[in-house]
Order: C-alpha cells, then structure tokens, then sequence
C-alpha cells in the first residue's frame, strides 16, 4: 500500500507537470494505457473481459470516469497537497452513501470521525488559497469516487477485480473521445518530452492499482488502508520542492484533522471492540 500511494503521487505530479494537457485529455490517455494493460492481464489469466454484472459494471465505470476527470482538474487548478487531501474525503462520502442507499448500520462515534473530517474542510477551504468553484469540483469528484465505491462493495465476490478495472478504461475511454470530438479546442497534442510523461503518467497509475490491489488482496482493508495517506506527505513533499507551494498553518491542520477523521473511520470496529474490551489494546 506504501508503494501504491507513493505511484498515484507521481501520477499528481505528472498530472501537473503536464498544465497544457487538459483534463479531459488525460482521462483520456489514462484510459488508453489501462485498457491495454488490463486486457494484456485478462487474456494472460484466460479470463472473460466482459465479465456477469454489466450494468453494475458500466454503473461503476461511469461514476469512476466522473470522479477522474474532476479529479484532473483539480490537480491542475489547486495546490497539490489540498486537492489530494479533498480527494480523500471519497470513503466519507462512501460510507454515507452505503448509510442512506445501501442501509448499512453506523455507529454513532463515526459522526464524530465525519464531523473531524468537516471541520478540516472547513479550515482547508476557508484559510487555503482554494477558489470556490474548484473546491466545488474536487468535492464532486470525491463524491463520484464514493459512489464507485459502493458499486465495487456490491460487485464484491461477483466480478474478478481485474474485470472491474478493466470497465473503468471501456467508460472512460468513449466518453473522453466524444467530448474531444465534439469540443476539438479539448485537444492539445503533446510535443517531444510530453509524450514520455504521459506514457509515465499511465504506468503509475496502473502501477498504483496493481499494489493497491495486492494490498486488499493480502490483508484486511482496515489494516492497510490508513497507509493509503502517507500520500499527503508526498504531495506536501513535491508541491513544495517541485512547484514551491507552501500551505499555511490552518490548512496544514485541517489536512491533517480530514486524514485523522477518515483513518479513524476506517478502524472504528477496533476502536469500539477495544474500546468493549473485545481485545487488547
């Protein structure tokens, strides 16, 4: 998970090294470089592309396609650290999502956890160089991430998880290539050392996935999610050695309140057995 978070890191740098690509645009050459691969994968491990759940199947590609390109937007138009940190509020909006839709049960301490995540919100955006309307886009992509989520939650035991990566790529791909035809000013071809970057900037991405992968594969998700947010630290780390951004001492805190509130989220069933004395400390 270490090394999942340390490739989706370079794939925020890249995305902002890359300012006269647009968002749209590298959605779109995501997707290219992630059906290749994942392809390559399902044909290797003799596997159905198409897999059983279809329409939960699209369902998921369309939120993730969603959730990516706004996403891209707001790595381009904010600092890096706060448009990663908004971007982890996904599992908030997931485990609201799974409340209010799918009835899953909640304990009452994960309000508090919730409203730790809102008040570094609030600090993030009121006292952070963010404009209204890309804090605006970054909450919405994390919304749509959190409803992927859900649809992956649902899929769970149904669909090989390389099937469910392959139909992000098989929603995205279209819908990035309409938008980039009907709105031919979206396109900006890449020259000389663009290309090379993108090329990286798909091969972290797919790379993040995999040992993302392995990681839930190989251990309980509450174990080896709170790693996931050492990527914070990498983002603080590169926007201000490569971009020299420098973020003030409240947003600092409300970064730090949001990673706290959703880490304690996500190890809530051990705090509360603890907690009962279930367990050791």
């Amino acid at each position: 998970m270490l090394l999942s978070a340390f490739f989706f890191s370079l794939m925020n740098v890249l995305a902002r090294l890359l300012p006269s690509i647009p968002a749209v645009e590298l959605a779109f050459f995501r997707s290219v470089i992630t059906l290749l691969l994942s392809v390559g994968m399902l044909r290797m491990q003799r596997q159905s592309v198409w897999g059983n759940n279809k329409r939960l199947l699209l369902l998921r590609g369309l939120f993730g396609s969603a959730g990516l390109i706004m996403y891209f937007m707001t790595l381009q138009k904010m600092e890096l650290a706060s448009a990663v940190v908004i971007q982890y509020l996904s599992p908030v909006f997931a485990g609201l999502i799974a409340w209010l839709v799918l009835g899953e049960r909640s304990r009452r301490i994960q309000w508090l956890f919730l409203g730790l995540c809102v008040l570094g919100v609030a600090l993030v955006k009121g006292f952070g160089a963010v404009e209204t309307r890309w804090f605006l886009v970054g909450l919405s992509s994390a919304f749509f991430s959190g409803c992927a989520y859900n649809v992956i939650r649902t899929l769970s035991g149904k669909e090989s998880p390389n099937v469910i990566l392959f139909y992000f790529p098989v929603v995205t791909l279209p819908i990035t290539l309409t938008w980039l035809l009907l709105f031919p000013a979206q396109w900006v071809t890449p020259h000389g050392l663009d290309w090379a970057l993108l090329l990286l900037f798909g091969l972290c991405t797919q790379a993040g996935q995999y040992f993302m992968t392995r990681a839930y594969q190989a251990e309980q998700v509450s174990k080896v999610t709170p790693a996931t947010y050492t990527g914070v630290l990498y983002s603080l780390c590169f926007g201000w050695l490569l971009f020299g951004e420098q973020s003030g001492f409240y947003e600092l805190l409300g970064m730090f309140l949001i990673v706290l509130g959703v880490v304690l989220n996500t190890q809530v069933e051990r705090i509360y057995r603890w907690w009962k004395k279930e367990e050791p400390a």
